[in-house]
């Protein structure tokens, strides 16, 4: 476990593994735990480096109050830099796929694959929009994750079917935003601001040359798979998975069929990697 200064304050990650590096990005409002699975499972035969965005998990906090998605990206390019990694794999989940997406268009020489989980680079419809700053301003003004903010949040990231399935990850989740202490809140809604209000992205995914696969959970709430086959439809040889009986945080509801799809398309990228140099 190390952190990397970046721009005055500490950015986390976990290392695990050996071989050819896969960084994880996490969805809003979980951290680097959320991956705990897959990082088990693909640290056998994979580096896997797992960030903590700020103000989540053991990220610093910062002091803006509002962080913009493009700055969140920058970071962590920061941080992959630091790491002097030649290529790699990108896995993000959320504003984790929010991320990997800028980074891919910048930064196509270094990104070998990626993977886009639950996420969506167009701009946040207006309704949504709405309802996401008003309870930005209502956790803000709570000052910390209340029961009732647990309650509120918690059917955003499950299938109704995991409810019956797996009560305990609910509860699971529940407790980490209790965890969550006071001096974060800040940070937390100043980056959530900057998620939904971000700038559409969906025509530069017509220039993307990273090989790009989209998994989305058949019963993803704030992300429906019909965003994730706008967004396939666009980037030039993208796949496209619909998980059945999955909701937003695909990667615990259905860990299994997540974490084979990964190492499935980084196998398939790396393969036409070196199909390409060798032509």
């Amino acid at each position: 476990m190390s952190k990397i200064l970046i721009r005055d304050r500490e950015m986390f990650y976990e290392e695990k593994g050996a071989g050819f590096p896969l960084v994880f990005s996490h969805s809003f409002l979980w951290d680097h735990q959320m991956w705990a699975p897959q990082i088990d499972a693909l640290s056998k035969k994979y580096r896997c480096i797992n960030i903590d965005l700020w103000g989540h998990g053991l990220s610093d906090s910062r002091p803006e109050k509002e962080i913009s998605l493009e700055q969140i990206a920058e970071d962590t390019w920061t941080l992959i830099e630091a790491l002097d990694l030649e290529r790699f794999a990108f896995v993000g989940l959320s504003v984790g796929g929010m991320i990997g997406a800028i980074l891919a268009l910048s930064h196509p020489e270094k990104i070998q694959s990626l993977s886009v989980m639950g996420s969506y680079v167009g701009a946040e419809p207006s309704d949504t929009l709405a309802e996401y700053l008003a309870l930005m301003s209502q956790i803000s003004e709570t000052g910390y994750f209340s029961q009732e903010l647990q309650e509120m949040l918690a059917p955003y990231f499950f299938s109704p079917k995991t409810y019956h399935s797996n009560p305990k990850l609910i509860e699971n989740f529940k407790e980490s935003l209790a965890a969550i202490t006071a001096e974060k809140i800040e940070t937390i809604t100043s980056i959530g601001k900057g998620i939904f209000t971000r700038s559409c992205l969906l025509k530069k995914l017509e220039s993307m040359k990273v090989p790009t696969q989209y998994i989305v959970g058949s019963d993803d709430g704030p992300r429906p798979p019909k965003e994730s086959e706008e967004m396939a439809s666009l980037t030039p040889g993208a796949e496209c998975h619909v998980i059945p009986d999955a909701g937003h945080i695909s990667c615990l509801e259905k860990p299994d069929f997540v974490t084979k799809a990964i190492d499935a398309f980084v196998q398939k990228a790396s393969n036409h990697s070196c199909l390409k140099s060798v032509a």
